[in-house]
Parts: C-alpha cells; sequence; structure tokens
C-alpha cells in the first residue's frame, strides 16, 4: 500500500478519492439526442409526455452511478448547465442525492426546451412571420412566461397600460389569473378573475400568431 506526503500528512493511496472519469458516453448521449428532439420541433413534431417520463426514470436509474453523477457534475457542468448544483454540492449546501433530483429534474426540463424552442422555429418559418411579426410573437411569449412564473405582465401596444397577475388563495391553495395595478395588487375577494386565456390575452393586447400558449 503505497503512501503519499499531502499537505505534511500521509495519506495512502487505498483511501485516496479517485479522480472523476469523463462519462462522455452519457453527457455526449444526452446532448445528441436533445439535438435529435430539437431537430424533430423544427420538423412540426409532437413530444410525447411518455417519451419524457421514460427519459426521466431513465435518468435517475443511469444517476445512481455516483460517477456518472460526478461527471456530469464537474465534467459537463457548462454543457448541461448545471453548474450552480454542482457549486452547491462542492460547498456541502446540497447532498448529492438531493442533486441527483435537481440534474434530473434540469436535464427533463432542457429536453421539453430544446423541443419547444425548435417547434417555435418550425412554426415561424411555416407561417413567414416577417421580423416584426416575429419581434411582436417575442414580446408576447415573454408576456406568457412572465405569468407562468407568478409575476405581472403588462399589456403590449402603446395605449393605456394594463397588468395581468396570477394570484393565489392561501385558505384553498388554488389560484387564477386578475388584472392589477403595476404593483401586483389584487383583492380577490372584490376583484373579479379572468378565467379564459382569451379574456388575458385581450387584456395584454397579445393576439398575435403563433402566440406559443398551449
Amino acid at each position: 500500500n503505497v503512501g503519499f506526503d499531502l499537505d505534511g500528512q500521509e495519506v495512502s493511496y487505498n483511501n485516496m478519492q479517485q479522480p472523476f472519469l469523463k462519462d462522455s458516453k452519457l453527457a455526449l448521449g444526452i446532448l445528441k439526442d436533445n439535438e435529435s428532439i430539437y431537430n424533430k420541433g423544427t420538423q412540426g413534431g409532437e413530444i410525447n409526455p411518455e417519451m419524457l417520463k421514460s427519459y426521466e426514470a431513465k435518468l435517475t436509474n443511469d444517476l445512481q452511478n455516483e460517477d456518472a453523477l460526478n461527471s456530469i457534475l464537474y465534467d459537463f457542468e457548462s454543457e448541461l448547465n448545471v453548474a450552480d448544483i454542482a457549486t452547491r454540492v462542492t460547498d456541502n449546501a446540497l447532498s448529492l442525492d438531493d442533486a441527483r433530483t435537481e440534474v434530473v429534474k434540469r436535464l427533463v426540463n432542457a429536453r421539453k426546451g430544446v423541443f419547444d424552442e425548435g417547434k417555435k422555429q418550425y412554426e415561424i418559418k411555416n407561417n413567414k412571420l416577417t421580423p416584426y411579426q416575429t419581434h411582436v410573437l417575442k414580446v408576447a411569449n415573454d408576456k406568457i412566461t412572465l405569468l407562468e412564473s407568478g409575476k405581472v405582465a403588462s399589456s403590449a401596444g402603446s395605449g393605456k397600460p394594463r397588468y395581468v397577475t396570477f394570484k393565489k388563495d392561501e385558505s384553498t391553495g388554488e389560484g387564477q389569473y386578475y388584472e392589477t395595478d403595476l404593483y401586483g395588487n389584487v383583492n380577490i375577494n372584490t376583484m373579479k378573475p379572468l378565467t379564459s386565456k382569451a379574456e388575458i390575452i385581450e387584456v395584454l393586447g397579445i393576439n398575435v400568431k403563433g402566440l406559443n400558449w398551449k
């Protein structure tokens, strides 16, 4: 059993933590499949929810191997957008088990995201939007993203601004969309909710071709 002097302390080879090996097969497979899914979107295909569930189960199984998980976290942290998770693990702010759960969720969401981006490109191409229409569409989709994240979205256009936000009823745990003010103030007892996406789209003035809100 060979020993090494590390900072004045003798550490046996058998007790040394082994360096991570690049699990290129797993990581490159994920990246390649993401590219295929993106291309499927650009061709107007559809993504099956069961496919995402199967992908989630496979990732959960593959990443039970701690070497594979560590390789994803520290060898491919930039390519797979998990650097923040790796940092929390390094700082002992997140256990490896919890990191595994977050990595799986991040990768599954990324797969859906690349498909959605591909599908958006397909819709733009087939609707033959002008550059201005493409800009208007992006503005509208950004407002939908704001709404879905629970923030206040303002109306488009040059008229008097109107605002919409999502408000949860703490007593029931359920939420609805409301027209509100700039600061998101809502009295759910006196204000009438916006009960359809059509109403919300009208208030925000984002009735544009290709709106990404299913």
